[in-house]
């Protein structure tokens, strides 16, 4: 069977170091401490696991930043190659104060995705938080049937926009005169921040594009 091959060594915090694109800033290790680092690294999350199960397992804590799931792969060691049968995960926060919160929550309650227990850790690659400012990354937009519908969007994102971006949930409101597409993206950075920027500077005649509530937790002005 085929498989993904790690090929940095695995760090002694065990995220296998994943680091992204390193030349971006937020990747870039901040000289702060530990309690200062919003984001966090799951482990064990389930083989198959998706945006959706990781997002709606994180509930009462804070408006996330940024997600990013590793499915599994292998390692390789000075003694051979083992497989990691499970997923893992990067999840920042906007908020280091979340990230705190989350981990105290499941200190005391095992964070458990889809019958899996996973481990969590403060990421090594140490995050500063950002300010809400109103933002998130749910996007709630509005107007003209033709424009606000999932397929034309999805090709307005993908072709267009040129955006990678990973979908939690959307919610389609058709209507006559006005639909609605509440969309549920996995990040804030990159997808729903930029997603958010292009139609508001390119289709403010044809609809309207709000902010709306994380249901990770926290409100999106908060």
């Amino acid at each position: 069977m085929a498989m993904n091959i790690q090929h940095d060594t695995p760090s002694e915090d065990g995220q296998n170091n994943y680091l992204g694109n390193r030349w971006l800033a937020r990747n870039r290790c901040a000289p702060i401490t530990n309690d200062q680092n919003c984001r966090l690294w799951i482990e064990r999350l389930p083989p198959d696991c998706t945006y959706q199960n990781l997002l709606s397992s994180i509930r009462d804590v804070g408006p996330i930043y940024a997600t990013h799931i590793v499915p599994p792969m292998a390692e390789i060691t000075d003694v051979g190659v083992h497989p990691i049968p499970t997923s893992a995960a990067s999840v920042t926060f906007f908020s280091h104060h979340d990230a705190n919160l989350f981990l105290a929550k499941h200190a005391a309650s095992q964070f458990t995705v889809n019958g899996y227990r996973a481990t969590i850790l403060r990421h090594r690659v140490r995050t500063v938080s950002v300010d809400v400012n109103g933002q998130s990354r749910v996007l709630i937009i509005r107007g003209h049937p033709y424009c606000v519908d999932p397929q034309w969007l999805t090709w307005l994102f993908t072709e267009k926009f040129k955006v990678h971006y990973d979908t939690d949930y959307l919610v389609y409101t058709p209507g006559r005169v006005t639909s609605e597409v509440i969309w549920a993206f996995g990040s804030f950075r990159a997808q729903a921040h930029t997603i958010y920027n292009r139609l508001t500077q390119q289709l403010s005649n044809s609809m309207t594009v709000t902010y709306g509530t994380d249901p990770c937790g926290g409100g999106n002005g908060t």
